[in-house]
């Protein structure tokens, strides 16, 4: 909701690093790979610290707090249902003004 042309800018390239580079950083790292996927967590930090955390994130601290369970992997328990309930955002069940197509 908080999402500013900055932040958007910021997790665009934060996202294409890692799909670019996720593959090979896991199963055959190179410098290069590992310097990319580091570089795609301080953009996706630096739109974070903008928007503000987002759904997943704040349910995980649960996870964390709760069971231990780091902080990157209790996001990505939560990421997957999360993405799958907002697919079915409309402007009519959107409360931000901006509607779906924010």
């Amino acid at each position: 909701v908080a999402a500013t042309e900055e932040s958007i800018k910021f997790a665009s390239e934060a996202a294409s690093l890692a799909f670019e580079n996720l593959v090979a950083a896991t199963n055959a790292p190179t410098a290069e790979s590992r310097r990319a996927m580091c570089r795609a967590a301080h953009l996706a930090g630096k739109a974070i610290n903008i928007t503000k955390t987002t759904a997943p994130h704040a349910l995980s601290y649960a996870f964390t707090s709760l069971y231990g369970v780091p902080h990157g992997i209790a996001v990505a328990f939560t990421l997957a249902p999360m993405l799958a309930f907002n697919a079915t955002v409309t402007e009519e069940n959107c409360a931000d003004q901006r509607g779906a197509a924010a």
